[in-house]
């Protein structure tokens, strides 16, 4: 399918792969101009019996798991665990871009709003639907998230012969929907992509004559594991002020190696702690999915934060010490967010709330879905790396509001968590007759 403008077409181009529930890969046209500004369409998925919403951070992206941009099996740019990726950049928008803007284009739920009674709400995220009828359809402009796309103006692929996207699936249901009692029956429904092709040969020929190639940041990836000294006692209901050498509150102190960053120059850095409990992001009696399923970040009891690059601290003194310093340093690094109250801050538990100690509500029961899990950390780097580490500290506390279902996600403060860091490295492409290279600056 094609649509014309003047010295322009736009082409829709289908999957040459489509994997249904692993992946999907198209095949950019060549031997001819591009514009950088491509887009995927119709991004959704079919449940198996009851309607539901997509992810409320990522929306019907939260089905990207990773996407990669090859020419001749050669990768010039790729982000790993990328509905985390998204879920942190659509945080990166004003309440109202979040929803007037990405609740239709993204389908989350992120920006929000005062009411008629002057409560905070938001609108829902799309529709999960069992048929292709009732799925909410998603986009995606590659711009957005893939630096490559950003840092180009048009791309030649008279020199980039062999284009291909790669999208690999994510099924996991709990980074996806908003309840796991339905299975996914299909992910992607018939996904395709929008290209703009330039048609004047003579502009074609030249621009990709004078093409010498891009630099640009490149978002890369590392993980790594905190094995948490757990607390064993739980917390009584009324009990206050324990001292950090309770067995109700156990002190960690944990360092982790990043690899991922060596011989690269690395500009800033985001790190998101994603909680290894099963019960961390969904209610194990009725399958209700919370906290943006994982693609957040969660926030730490007591946390403290330093990066040690080359043998030197980051940060002056002990680092960050509070939820605000974080949130505040991430803020400098990345820009404004839309992070809803106390995301960025531990669950709070009111067992007096309603008058009685036994009714376990209050503000973490009641906005459980959004406290605790937007607790971003940023930092800016700006140095070639040669050994990099995190130091982080944070306590682990059980609480007795644990053992009820509804409240099970306090489990989070006494978990043992993955660090999902994301850095943006510097790299190029050059290009001299008729061929590049891709290497890091």
């Amino acid at each position: 399918m094609s649509n014309y403008n003047q010295g322009s077409i736009t082409r829709i181009i289908d999957p040459i792969i489509d994997v249904a529930n692993n992946r999907v890969e198209f095949r950019l046209p060549s031997n001819t101009l591009l514009s950088a500004n491509v887009r995927i369409l119709n991004i959704g998925a079919v449940v198996d019996t009851a309607i539901t919403t997509y992810n409320r951070m990522a929306g019907g992206l939260s089905l990207i798991k990773n996407i990669y941009l090859q020419n001749n099996g050669e990768t010039l740019d790729q982000i790993l665990d990328c509905n985390s990726w998204i879920a942190f950049k659509e945080h990166q928008k004003s309440h109202a871009e979040a929803q007037s803007v990405s609740s239709t284009l993204v389908g989350n739920r992120l920006g929000l709003e005062y009411d008629a009674l002057n409560q905070i709400k938001s609108d829902q995220a799309k529709q999960l639907g069992i048929t292709l009828a009732t799925s909410g359809k998603c986009m995606l402009n590659l711009k957005n998230i893939l630096p490559f796309f950003q840092a180009s103006q048009v791309i030649p692929t008279r020199i980039f012969t062999d284009l291909r996207l790669i999208i690999e699936y994510e099924t996991d249901l709990v980074k996806i929907s908003a309840n796991t009692t339905n299975p996914l029956t299909n992910v992607m429904l018939n996904p395709f992509l929008s290209v703009e092709e330039i048609l004047d040969q003579s502009l074609i020929a030249s621009m990709t004559a004078d093409y010498q190639g891009i630099t640009f940041r490149s978002v890369e990836r590392d993980l790594a594991t905190l094995s948490t000294t757990k607390a064993t006692v739980d917390v009584a209901v009324g009990d206050v002020g324990f001292p950090l050498d309770s067995p109700n509150v156990i002190v960690n102190n944990k360092v982790a190696l990043l690899k991922g960053f060596d011989n690269k120059y690395l500009s800033r850095i985001v790190v998101m702690p994603k909680s290894l409990e099963a019960t961390g992001y969904k209610n194990a009696t009725t399958d209700a999915v919370f906290g943006g399923g994982g693609l957040g970040a969660i926030a730490l009891l007591r946390p403290t934060f330093n990066v040690v690059v080359n043998g030197a601290n980051k940060l002056a003194g002990s680092g960050l010490t509070s939820h605000s310093e974080i949130q505040a340093r991430c803020i400098d690094t990345w820009g404004d967010t839309c992070v809803s109250l106390q995301a960025n801050t531990p669950a709070v538990w009111n067992p007096e709330a309603a008058g009685s100690a036994t009714a376990k509500t209050g503000c973490y029961s009641a906005f459980r879905e959004y406290v605790g899990y937007a607790a971003y950390i940023g930092l800016d780097i700006e140095e070639f790396i040669q050994n990099l580490s995190i130091n982080i500290g944070y306590t682990a506390q059980k609480n007795s509001a644990s053992a009820t279902p509804a409240d099970a996600n306090f489990d989070v403060l006494n978990s043992n968590y993955h660090l999902l860091v994301f850095g943006e490295c510097r790299k190029s492409i050059r290009v001299a007759n008729g061929s590049y290279i891709v290497s890091y600056m």
